[in-house]
C-alpha cells in the first residue's frame, strides 16, 4: 500500500487516476488491493508475477518478474511505446476491475463459511 501520510487519502483517487500506467512490483502482495484500485480508474497495470496478483490481476494487466529489473524495464517500456496494448489493458482493466465488489466478496466469503460448516471444519480457534 502507499507509504502512510505520503498522500492523504482523499487525494489517493486523483493521483491514481492522473497516472499513464500504474507499476507494482512486491514480492508478497496478500490481495493487490492498490492495483484493484488503479484497475478501476482505467490504469493499465505492470506488477508481480507472483502471490495474489496473477489472480487479481489476470490476463488484463502486464505482469512481470519483481526479481528481474529487465523484466519490469520490459514491462514498462511495453506498455509506453505501444498505443494498441495500452488502450487494449486499459479497457480490459475497468472490465476486470467491475467484477471485484463488495457484495461478491461477501457472497464468496458466506460460500467459504458454509463450505466449511458442511464438511465440520472448526474456525475461529
Amino acid at each position: 500500500m502507499f507509504l502512510q501520510g505520503a498522500i492523504p487519502l482523499e487525494e489517493l483517487p486523483v493521483v491514481i487516476a492522473g497516472a499513464k500506467i500504474f507499476v507494482y512490483p512486491p514480492l508478497y502482495e496478500g490481495f493487490g488491493l492498490p492495483v484493484l484500485e488503479a484497475m478501476a480508474c482505467g490504469i493499465p497495470v505492470v506488477t508481480s508475477n507472483t502471490s495474489s496478483l496473477p489472480e487479481i490481476v489476470g490476463d488484463d494487466g502486464f505482469l512481470v518478474d519483481p526479481f528481474s529489473v529487465e523484466s519490469l524495464a520490459d514491462g514498462m517500456r511495453n506498455l509506453l511505446t505501444d498505443s494498441f496494448l495500452y488502450d487494449d489493458l486499459k479497457r480490459r482493466a475497468l472490465e476486470r476491475a467491475k467484477g471485484f465488489t463488495r457484495k461478491r466478496c461477501a457472497e464468496r466469503t458466506y460460500q467459504v463459511y458454509q463450505t466449511l460448516i458442511l464438511i465440520n471444519i472448526p474456525f475461529g480457534k
